[in-house]
């Protein structure tokens, strides 16, 4: 994504009349965010909710610049678990003279045990990392990014959709729909992920995805599984991906046709024995008995430290 130079002409381009849906007239994804200076002269963003399908409320803006550097130490901090289970190359970091030794710690550092209790991870060093990061963290490279996403009618109906039809399986089995999503934009980490406790989903925009869309329902698919899935039937990551793949492949094929596997699942044989309980029937009725039988014919084993840091 490419800096804008001026954030105050272009975040109130961003600010446009409402998206409604063509049903219902609720608006969609119809955001209200400016850039203002606090008493530190430096920008910060203000934000407005917007209600999608009247189920939920989502809320975007870019991280702060403090908010930035703490999620770029969790990345970096789960650089061992991305390498661990394929996503490394998907990461995007930061480049700066300093950070070569930071990066290099990383391969040593296992901090999933300090994020799993909401703590943020400790570097030596971390001052002078976050001295540096003040240097290149910029306000005006998130505005393109958010003016994309909230201009977009089409990605806007598709999310609208989605979540539509995810408050059926909330009635039927007890996928978890939350009241309200806080996206957060960044430059930096894996396409998008989750924090499942906050409700909170990360959305990398460089480079920027114009399908943002199916990132997004992924995490919100993610959230909803947690705790009566995967945590009940102590799904590995490998497992817990593939259950979200199969989830966005076969119950949004018409929302989301071009919907690809992750590598993780398309290539696994864990992929092809999940499929044979996961369809389009069990999705509906009752997924969790349909994992609850896969789980069955497939032991578990200690997951502890196969939790992710971040996805």
């Amino acid at each position: 994504m490419m800096p804008i130079t001026s954030a105050i002409s272009s975040i109130s381009a961003a600010a446009s009349p409402s998206q409604t849906s063509a049903t219902n007239g609720t608006p969609l994804i119809t955001l209200l965010p400016k850039l203002v200076k606090n008493e530190e002269k430096e920008f910060v963003v203000q934000e407005q909710g917007v209600s999608l399908c009247k189920l939920s409320k989502i809320t975007i803006r870019p991280l702060t610049k403090e908010e930035e550097f703490t999620y770029l130490k969790r990345t970096v901090a789960a650089l061992n678990w991305f390498q661990k289970h394929g996503f490394k190359q998907y990461v995007i970091l930061p480049q700066h003279k300093s950070f070569d030794n930071w990066y290099r710690q990383a391969e040593k550092f296992n901090a999933v045990d300090s994020y799993e209790e909401g703590m943020s991870p400790h570097f030596a060093e971390e001052e002078n990392y976050e001295k540096s990061f003040s240097e290149l963290y910029n306000p005006n490279s998130y505005v393109e990014g958010l003016k994309e996403i909230t201009s977009n009618k089409k990605e806007s109906e598709k999310i609208d959709g989605a979540l539509k039809k995810l408050s059926l399986l909330q009635k039927n089995w007890g996928f978890q729909l939350l009241p309200k999503y806080q996206i957060r934009l960044t430059l930096y980490g894996v396409t998008a992920n989750d924090d499942v406790n906050s409700g909170t989903i990360f959305l990398r925009i460089t480079p920027f995805v114009n399908n943002f869309s199916g990132s997004i329902i992924h995490e919100v698919v993610h959230i909803g599984v947690e705790k009566n899935i995967v945590q009940k039937f102590k799904l590995t990551c490998a497992e817990r991906e593939c259950l979200v793949d199969l989830i966005c492949s076969i119950y949004f094929k018409e929302i989301f046709p071009k919907y690809t596997l992750q590598y993780l699942c398309s290539k696994w044989p864990i992929a092809k024995s999940m499929a044979e309980f996961v369809n389009e029937k069990t999705i509906i009725a009752d997924l969790p008995q349909a994992i609850s039988q896969y789980a069955k014919l497939n032991p578990r084993v200690c997951v502890c430290s196969d939790k992710p840091l971040i996805m």
